[in-house]
């Protein structure tokens, strides 16, 4: 299919006080507007007129323009434009992957050390320490005895593990995975 687009020109003849243009009767535009149409001014067929917008649209979306920003919220890679969507669902263009694991009083977990310390679900709390922003992941399975991110932002390296006992009183343990290589061990011991 072939697009002829032709723009005519319209001067302004000073001697006659009116505008000159080369009208064009098959144009809307020069019919309707040749004598009142400012100095200098394009006509455009409407089907110009009416598209432009959409064409800056899809130029900034073919040239790659990003829909979303590092930090900004996602569900997808494709929210991301370059970067990635992380499983904490936040656009990020640099991430890494990280395996918590946790033990009971240096004990590797089970299912027996978790109800010796009257443990059942865990809190994992993932932060970033330069904003304060953090993501918790809740339940998790004091038995399973690690959990894995394998898209993180590489700002979040703050990690928190809450587990509460049968009476209700919290035990923290916290590390940073700042330099760990992708692996922190955490240990609880229960008051």
């Amino acid at each position: 299919m072939r697009v002829r687009i032709v723009i005519s020109i319209c001067r302004n003849d000073f001697s006659q006080q009116k505008l000159q243009c080369k009208p064009d009767p098959r144009r809307r535009c020069d019919r309707d507007h040749a004598t009142d149409a400012a100095p200098g001014r394009r006509c455009y067929p409407a089907r110009v007129r009416l598209f432009a917008p959409l064409a800056v649209v899809l130029v900034a979306l073919a040239t790659g323009c990003p829909l979303s920003t590092d930090g900004a919220a996602c569900a997808s890679d494709g929210d991301c434009g370059d970067g990635v969507c992380t499983r904490i669902h936040v656009c990020a263009s640099d991430v890494y992957a990280l395996r918590v694991s946790w033990t009971i009083r240096g004990v590797p977990a089970s299912a027996s050390t978790c109800a010796s310390a009257t443990f059942s679900d865990l809190e994992l709390t993932i932060s970033d320490p330069s904003d304060g922003m953090s993501n918790t992941v809740a339940p998790v399975p004091c038995a399973a005895g690690s959990f894995f991110w394998d898209k993180l932002p590489t700002g979040y390296t703050a990690v928190t593990m809450t587990g509460r006992t049968a009476n209700g009183v919290p035990t923290i343990s916290n590390g940073d995975a700042t330099g760990a290589g992708g692996m922190v061990t955490l240990d609880l011991i229960p008051r």
